[in-house]
């Protein structure tokens, strides 16, 4: 069942999907987020705040649900010292 909002954010899984978010080229004058949350889907509003400001901001969502999370957002967790989730990180 989808809310019918559109999703303009990305996801970061690997350390791959990490870099191509903070080392794109062609987005070197858009201001990047992080999103760190326990949800495995992205918040409505997280949504809402990719599609209006698609040009001016990317988002990318690190999910860590739980201790089964993959390593590399474990990683990204500690690497920008998140101690509570949810969490924005503007890079």
């Amino acid at each position: 069942m989808t809310n019918g909002l559109s999703d303009f954010t990305n996801k970061i899984r690997s350390e791959r999907d990490y870099k191509l978010f903070v080392q794109n080229k062609e987005d070197k004058d858009v201001n990047k987020v992080l999103v760190f949350s326990k949800r495995e889907n992205v918040a409505p509003a997280i949504k809402a705040l990719s599609a209006e400001f698609r040009d001016r901001l990317r988002i990318s969502v690190v999910s860590v649900p739980d201790s089964k999370s993959s390593e590399y957002a474990k990683e990204l967790m500690k690497d920008y010292e998140i101690e509570q989730l949810p969490k924005l990180v503007v890079e």
